[in-house]
């Protein structure tokens, strides 16, 4: 393994001023983001070259987002799906579905030749990602917008220690947050 180049798990999110990522699991944040941080988001994603979601946020897509190795992580695959495991290697482009451990995603992917991972949400595949460890950098777009309730950002009590590096300003209404963890 010394001779695998640094991995770079990432955290991406938008979130309102109050901390939630939509008000129900299938309300689409294109929905109430700006188009600055959707922009963000498939830079950051794009230059990762894999992003990870949830079964509901993918189907809350639709369709595998381009120009980036898609997985969905899931308890189960659908039948005759790629899935991660098996593959020989990854296309962007395409959707390969896992249930391995956050750590063995990783694992692979490094074996793949692959130095990023983008984590998408929803809430539980971003507190599973957090809970192993395997997350050192946050991305969250905060959005001028308030629900009062809905989905949080994590599905469960999470206690990591992050430290700021910083403000990202990408319109007059809306900043990212870019975070370390220092808990790793």
């Amino acid at each position: 393994m010394s001779n695998q180049l640094p991995f770079s798990c990432f955290l991406i999110a938008a979130v309102t001023v109050d901390g939630f990522i939509g008000q129900s699991e299938n309300h689409l944040s294109t929905r109430w983001t700006s188009k600055e941080d959707a922009a963000f988001f498939r830079h950051k994603s794009t230059e990762a070259g894999v992003i990870i979601m949830g079964r509901k946020t993918y189907d809350t897509i639709g369709k595998p987002l381009p120009n980036r190795v898609n997985l969905v992580y899931t308890r189960q695959a659908p039948a005759q799906a790629p899935t991660l495991e098996t593959a020989k290697q990854l296309e962007k482009g395409q959707t390969y579905y896992t249930s391995l451990a956050t750590a063995e995603v990783v694992s692979c992917l490094q074996q793949l030749g692959f130095t990023q991972l983008a984590v998408s949400g929803g809430a539980s595949v971003y507190r599973q990602f957090m809970a192993s460890g395997v997350v050192n950098e946050l991305f969250l777009t905060v959005e001028p917008v308030i629900f009062g309730q809905g989905v949080k950002l994590f599905d469960q009590p999470l206690e990591t220690k992050l430290q700021l590096k910083e403000v990202i300003p990408i319109s007059e209404q809306a900043v990212v947050l870019h975070y370390e963890r220092k808990d790793v």
